[in-house]
């Protein structure tokens, strides 16, 4: 199930990757938040 990190943030990272347009913030942002979910 996903969390509201990957339907939000995910969805700009993963749309942004789409269209070939840059989001350094919210990539480095949703990946060091995604680490620190799953570490647990």
């Amino acid at each position: 199930k996903n969390t509201e990190l990957e339907t939000l943030s995910g969805y700009i990272v993963l749309e942004g990757e789409k269209f070939d347009i840059a989001t350094p913030y919210m990539s480095k942002m949703y990946h060091a938040l995604k680490n620190e979910l799953y570490q647990k």
